[in-house]
């Protein structure tokens, strides 16, 4: 019991960190901004934040949600996808335990997830998410292929409800407004 608690602990610990760096995606990849090389910063002043100003959902709360320096406010999308993407971390590892599947689950979970708050801001989703996707259901049918008729059934009937939806939209795979 002690064990699974402990392991519980450190996956949602893990799951609140990867959450802040899908914040990062979420807001430079519409920008086409770096997300690797380019440093944390205060939107409103541009102030490069510390280390200590990084640390996933405790700095958000220590900071009141606002900027060190300039006191602007900072989104509170900020800990709730660190916090949901901790919560889903910890719902797949409940439900799969550790293993390869679980990771893959939650490497998904982390993809749709940034996926949905992109495109919920911007009504784009962004190229890499699919090919991310993609590769993820490959890994799994590789690590699974007992099962493989169903991966390949589940992918060409997501496919064609996919093409319909762009035919259907006549090509401009988007919604209108």
């Amino acid at each position: 019991m002690f064990y699974t608690i402990v392991i519980a602990i450190i996956i949602f610990l893990y799951g609140v960190i990867i959450g802040s760096f899908l914040n990062v995606c979420i807001y430079r990849l519409p920008k086409k901004e770096n997300i690797v090389t380019t440093r944390s910063h205060c939107m409103s002043c541009g102030y490069q934040l510390k280390w200590y100003d990084l640390i996933p959902l405790f700095s958000w709360l220590a900071l009141r949600g606002r900027c060190r320096k300039c006191k602007a406010k900072i989104s509170v999308q900020y800990p709730v996808v660190e916090a949901l993407n901790g919560v889903l971390y910890l719902i797949v590892f409940l439900c799969c335990g550790v293993s390869i599947e679980a990771l893959l689950y939650c490497l998904m979970a982390s993809a749709l997830l940034a996926l949905s708050v992109i495109d919920f801001r911007t009504f784009e989703i962004p190229v890499g998410f699919n090919v991310f996707i993609a590769v993820l259901g490959l890994v799994r049918v590789l690590t699974d292929l007992s099962n493989w008729s169903e991966y390949a059934i589940g992918f060409f009937c997501g496919k064609r409800a996919a093409l319909h939806n762009i035919f259907r939209d006549k090509g401009q795979g988007h919604w209108r407004r």
